[in-house]
């Protein structure tokens, strides 16, 4: 209840009132002017050069403070005021009186004096919204990447279907001679329930009612040919031969593949040799929707002093697209581009011997 004058001002504790420069502080819910600003804790008002700080809930207590008159030091809630030039925290900000810096709840107003820039309002965003906003600009994102990247095919067609197991049957298809036998070997297909290889000499029909060799169960994948028309193999004559994986549907057998026609060589034959290899200029090729580009192939023989078989048994090279929605090929070996995606031609020899190439359409 005492009463200090200093510098010509009064100060009163436990409600009093402060004046220092012309200023007046009253704790406890009191004013501080200092530089013509005006300064309330416990939620009140700082006007510093003519703005307005609300110091978030802070309170200034006198008791236990210190004033100092004439540019001196005030801590009010373990704040501190300078007036005239000083500074003020209440409940964690700053303020700086004429010209000087106010931070409340996380945020800072600097006030310059005139003439000078002022920057308001420079807090960061809340925690709570920032993350909100991350999450939905990620999910944005995943959205669009979805879209981008997923494209629904329409199912395949019961052709598309037959030309994959066709495929998946060719894919190892191979003929050997051994002594007084013909080895076959094919592709697996899945759903058959067995195979049947027809074999006949180049010149003659295909009997489709008696196949050669049957082989049962999908896994069994090779037969060995021992006899043609009842009688043990000529091997001076040519042959021909082809494989189909069948399955049974309500007791009826249902052919679901078939392979190329294989024409072979005798191994006595004297005049014509079989293909060892087919040798391609390039086995993959990368092309726009639209373009078309050849296929350039060599057969390298078994035997180079010999001929091979001439087109009245095959076609010399043969060629078969996996998907013709991505690229077809015509029986000269031309491809065109049809749509986007990666597919493979097979170029397949008189004797079934095969090639891949890899086509690809952006």
């Amino acid at each position: 209840g005492g009463t200090t004058e200093a510098a010509g001002g009064t100060t009163e504790a436990a409600g009093g009132t402060t004046e220092a420069a012309g200023g007046t502080t009253e704790a406890a819910g009191g004013t501080t002017e200092a530089a013509g600003g005006t300064t309330e804790a416990a939620g009140g008002t700082t006007e510093a050069a003519g703005g307005t700080t609300e110091a978030a809930g802070g309170t200034t207590e006198a008791a236990g403070g210190t004033t100092e008159a004439a540019g001196g030091t005030t801590e009010a809630a373990g704040g501190t005021t300078e007036a005239a030039g000083g500074t003020t925290e209440a409940a964690g900000g700053t303020t700086e009186a004429a010209g000087g810096t106010t931070e409340a709840a996380g945020g800072s107003v600097s006030e310059e004096p005139a003439g000078k820039t002022t920057e308001k309002n420079t807090g960061s965003q809340s925690p709570v919204a920032q993350k909100t906003e991350e999450k939905t600009t990620a999910a944005q994102d995943a959205a669009n990447d979805t879209e981008e990247t997923t494209t629904e095919e329409p199912p395949k067609t019961k052709q598309e279907i037959k030309r994959d197991y066709d495929l998946a049957l060719n894919e190892n298809l191979k003929v050997s001679q051994r002594a007084q036998e013909i080895y076959v070997r094919w592709g697996q297909v899945d759903e058959a329930d067995g195979y049947d290889v027809y074999a006949a000499y180049c010149g003659t029909d295909f009997n489709p009612k008696k196949p050669a060799k049957s082989a049962k169960g999908m896994k069994v994948t090779s037969v060995k040919i021992t006899s043609l028309e009842g009688k043990k193999l000529d091997r001076k004559r040519n042959y021909k031969l082809y494989v189909t994986a069948y399955k049974w549907v309500k007791g009826k057998k249902v052919v679901i593949a078939e392979s190329i026609r294989a024409h072979i060589v005798g191994a006595m034959n004297t005049r014509y040799t079989n293909v060892r290899h087919i040798k391609l200029q390039k086995n993959k090729f990368t092309l726009k929707v639209g373009q078309k580009v050849r296929i350039r192939a060599k057969a390298v023989l078994v035997n180079k002093h010999r001929k091979q078989l001439s087109s009245a048994h095959a076609p010399q090279f043969r060629y078969i697209s996996s998907y013709e929605r991505v690229a077809t090929v015509n029986a000269k070996g031309r491809i065109k581009a049809v749509g986007r995606g990666t597919c493979t031609v097979y170029v397949y020899a008189r004797n079934g011997y095969a090639r891949k190439v890899k086509v690809t359409v952006k």
